[in-house]
Order: C-alpha cells, then structure tokens, then sequence
C-alpha cells in the first residue's frame, strides 16, 4: 500500500496501476483476511471498488464497506459513494433481500433495479454492457499439477499449459494446484491441439481429485458420482458436446449464488444441476486420452462477453 499510495501521490501512473492490479488481485488473502482494508482511505477504497479484477465477491465487498465506515466513523456520504459502486445485481435476490435491503444507506431506487434485474434480466438488455450488471474478473489463479501420472503429461508456460505426452488411458489426470471453496471464482482452458476427432478430452470439475472419468460416457452429466459438473468432448457422429481446437471453455463456480456455470468461448453453455454448497472443496480437472492434446489455462478475458 505505501508504494501505491507514493505513486498516486507523485502521479507515477503506471507504478500505480500495477500496484492496484497486485491488491486486486490479491484482495480475498491479503486487505480482506486481516481487514487492512481498514486503513484504506476513502479515494484508494474507491479506486479499487471501480475496477473489474478484486478477487472478492460482491457480498463481501458490500460488507468490507460497511465495516470500513464504522471502524473509521466516516460520513454517511462517504460510505454511500463507496456502496455506489457495489454491483447489487450480481450480489443475487436472497442476498438483496437477506442482508442488503435493511442497508439503510442503500440507494432504494438501486435496490429495487437490482431486484428487478434479478427477476427479469431480459429487461436490462440495452444496458448489458454497464459495469453493474457484469461480475468482477475473479479468474482462478492456479495452475495445473499431474499428481497422478506425472510421467504422463508434461507442463509449460509456468504450468499453465499441460500436453499428454504418456500412454493413452483414461487413468491419469491433471488438477488445480489449490480447491476452490468460497467466494466467486472463474477459469478458462483453451484448447491448443486435439488430434484425433474422438472423444479424448474431458474437463471439468471434481470433488475428489483422481477419479476415473470413464463412468461419464463422454457427454454432458450434471449427476456425476464425484463432481457437480463435467464436460467433455464426443464424436459428433454420436450427438453430444463437441470440442474444437481454439475453444475456449469457461467454467464459474459461485458459492455466493449457489451455482455452477460454463461458458463455451464466452457463451453461456449450462448451468449444473449441482450446487456448490453440496460440496466442501472443488478441483479443476483435465483427462486427454491421447498423446499430444494439450490445453492451457487462460485466465486474461473480458467478462462482458460472458453473455448470462
């Protein structure tokens, strides 16, 4: 904070950017977990609330502004800035209605837009692309590890790309380095090289690390024995989902709104039938059958073109 608060002070511009782009970035374990953003003053605490990258879900922001207020006994009307740029449309109805609408410094007409959007999103469609109607950029910031089969596959780009260089088998899988377990968290595989057009790639989401996909028969399954969603490629011949190279396939797991989302190169594709509360910990995961596939991580997108 005080390299970001010197470079603000003596307008090194692009000091101060990369300084904000680490606090976003590590927002959740770092200002959050020992509440520093107390110490935060009211122009930084608004710099950070405008941008698209904290890692922090939009309840909890609400409440960071809330607590921020009272432990530095701030004006009512520096606090309603702050709680101006809190999206309460993706903060989700229950939430709204559970611990926002008795927010006395909440603007009502803001309030009930977020209700109504919630209700009726289809309404907003000529206002899509402003920032309260979008989720901030909360991409995982993992990268893959093969902790079954380590000869099998081989990793580069820092291991945020993975290639089957191994036997083909269905036993061996690549996963997350860290579960996801709370807040809103977001990531993307591209896929680089498949070669061969049957059903050798499968990604998706996993309770337990390791399991053996071969249960899944190559389809879409919102009732998976070990995980809450699973998608994979399939012979187009057969009917199913089919992966190409240069897709890009995004999965969002929220435990603020209970509910798992993917996203087929920004589209949305499903949403699972499971929910993120039946589960205490989620890996990412990625099986590839065949010798060669390989698919990287890629966590720099513009979440407007997540289309909900």
């Amino acid at each position: 904070m005080d390299i970001y608060n010197f470079a603000r002070k003596n307008r090194e511009n692009e000091l101060a950017d990369s300084c904000l782009e680490f606090i976003c970035e590590n927002f959740e374990n770092g200002l959050q977990e020992h509440k520093q953003y107390r110490d935060l003053s009211l122009e930084v605490l608004l710099d950070i609330l405008q941008r698209d990258d904290v890692q922090c879900d939009e309840l909890t922001l609400f409440n960071i502004v809330l607590d921020w207020g009272a432990e530095n006994k701030k004006s009512d009307d520096d606090i309603k800035k702050a709680l101006k740029l809190i999206r309460l449309p993706i903060i989700g109805a229950k939430s709204l209605r559970n611990f926002v609408r008795s927010c006395p410094l909440i603007d009502k007409e803001d309030y009930m837009e977020a209700i109504e959007y919630c209700a009726m999103p289809q309404l907003f469609e000529e206002r899509k692309e402003e920032k309260q109607f979008h989720r901030r950029r909360a991409a995982c910031r993992f990268i893959w590890t093969a902790q079954r089969g380590q000869h099998a596959f081989k990793l580069t780009n820092d291991g945020h790309t993975i290639e089957k260089t191994g036997p083909s088998n269905w036993d061996l899988v690549a996963l997350s380095s860290e579960p996801f377990e709370a807040g809103v968290q977001y990531f993307q595989v591209k896929i680089d090289v498949m070669n061969t057009d049957r059903s050798g790639l499968a990604m998706g989401l996993t309770a337990e690390p390791g399991i053996n996909p071969s249960s899944y028969s190559n389809c879409i399954s919102l009732s998976m024995e070990y995980g809450p969603y699973n998608l994979t490629a399939k012979n187009p011949n057969q009917g199913g989902y089919t992966f190409k190279v240069g897709d890009v396939i995004g999965f969002l797991v929220d435990f603020v709104n209970d509910e798992i989302k993917v996203f087929e190169n920004g589209k949305l594709t499903y949403t699972a039938g499971q929910k993120p509360s039946q589960l205490k910990k989620i890996w990412a995961c990625v099986f590839m059958y065949y010798q060669n596939d390989q698919v990287s991580l890629c966590n720099d997108f513009p979440l407007k073109t997540l289309e909900e």
